[in-house]
């Protein structure tokens, strides 16, 4: 599952979307069942695979509702469903004005000490959080083999 661990600085220059939450959430969900297709995808999310394809193309746009009901269904925090809603609603809402709140908040919010989104994915994976939890480790060496070996990995 998709965790923004820290929402503050996920998104760079504005440029962060929603459907990179989506897509990664995908290819996730993909690297642990190489079977998994876009059709289950849409199922576990209640989408209709034709809709769920329209919106990862950017043919169509989540209403603020959707968002919020993909956001449970991938698990999503409170925080990181706000930011996920907020990022539909730059995008999609009906009104300039809900675009704009949407905007005002999303720049008030996540404009601070912001990566940039291929920042974002090289730590975004579990294994990341799961190395600097084992560098704390008192008989951890620091070498890249013992850390892969201990986390069984590669």
């Amino acid at each position: 599952m998709l965790k923004l661990r820290s929402a503050q600085g996920i998104h760079s220059r504005m440029t962060f979307d929603y459907l990179d939450i989506l897509k990664k959430e995908f290819d996730s969900r993909k690297r642990i069942n190489q079977n998994y297709s876009l059709r289950a995808f849409a199922r576990d999310l209640e989408l209709s695979p034709s809709r769920l394809s329209e919106v990862l193309s950017n043919k169509s746009g989540l209403s603020e509702k959707t968002a919020e009901k993909v956001a449970k269904k991938i698990r999503l925090s409170p925080s990181e469903t706000k930011l996920f809603v907020e990022l539909v609603n730059k995008k999609h809402a009906r009104s300039s004005k809900a675009r704009q709140n949407a905007h005002d908040y999303l720049e008030s919010n996540f404009n601070k000490n912001s990566i940039s989104l291929d920042g974002f994915r090289v730590i975004s994976d579990w294994y990341y959080f799961a190395i600097l939890s084992v560098m704390e480790l008192d008989e951890c060496n620091g070498k890249a083999e013992w850390i892969a070996k201990r986390m069984g990995l590669d």
